[in-house]
């Protein structure tokens, strides 16, 4: 069985540093869409000075991941764009003893393309626009819920999306005049779009919480990688994306 139908791997070959290759391990991370950008990039740190050679890192919807989990999928680390997310896979037992580590906040903006032509300034500007966001069930398309039920705008009309990274890529392809997705993914994609603060998003930001997995082949090297995405190092490049301090 697969991950889900629109999951993205990515193997990130690393060489080994420090220890011979006998020592070396495998690390498979399942991570929410909006660090396909940046976790390479903190890997790359991360392999400097460590005997991981691979670190294997499969992209989907945080709801998408856990349910994946809880039917057999194996991994050594979860990545969840969410804390709802994380206690979901809590509950199911998929994580171990080990804890959980907040390691981002990412917050929801309003993207259209680059010189905003239909003028949106708001949730309700984008609603009569042509709005495109994510699927409810997904963390960012509830944060985008409770983002309009607080400003008294409409989501029931929009175009729903899978993630927020698709939500961005529909307005830059011109297939949504405005789309509600993170601040992340926003700068992400670079000259294409442009983000748009709405008000009180920090309010309803996601909590990006990364845990070992119970069933990992490779806790040690796991429960290391978990703990580096804390470290300063990281967090410089997580912030350097878009996201911002736990």
């Amino acid at each position: 069985m697969t991950v889900c139908a629109g999951l993205v791997a990515l193997l990130l070959l690393v060489g080994g540093c420090g220890g011979p290759s006998s020592q070396a391990k495998t690390v498979t991370v399942f991570a929410e869409p909006s660090l396909r950008t940046v976790l390479p990039r903190a890997t790359e740190v991360f392999r400097q000075t460590r005997t991981v050679t691979q670190v294997n890192a499969h992209y989907d919807t945080s709801d998408h991941l856990v349910s994946a989990l809880g039917s057999g999928q194996q991994a050594d680390v979860l990545i969840t764009a969410d804390e709802a997310s994380m206690a979901d896979a809590r509950r199911r037992g998929l994580l171990s003893t080990e804890g959980v580590w907040t390691i981002a906040v990412d917050r929801l903006v309003l993207v259209v393309p680059r010189g905003n032509p239909a003028h949106v300034s708001s949730l309700a500007d984008a609603a009569s626009a042509g709005l495109a966001a994510c699927a409810s069930a997904a963390p960012c398309g509830a944060a985008a819920e409770a983002l309009a039920r607080e400003d008294g705008a409409s989501l029931a009309q929009a175009a729903r999306a899978a993630s927020s990274d698709e939500v961005v890529g529909r307005v830059a392809e011109g297939k949504a005049r405005a789309g509600v997705a993170y601040a992340s993914d926003a700068r992400a994609a670079g000259q294409a779009v442009e983000a748009v603060e709405i008000p009180n998003a920090r309010k309803h930001a996601n909590r990006l919480q990364a845990a070992l997995l119970a069933g990992s082949t490779s806790p040690g090297p796991a429960e290391d990688y978990v703990k580096f995405l804390a470290t300063p190092q990281a967090q410089t490049i997580l912030q350097q994306q878009g996201f911002e301090a736990p």
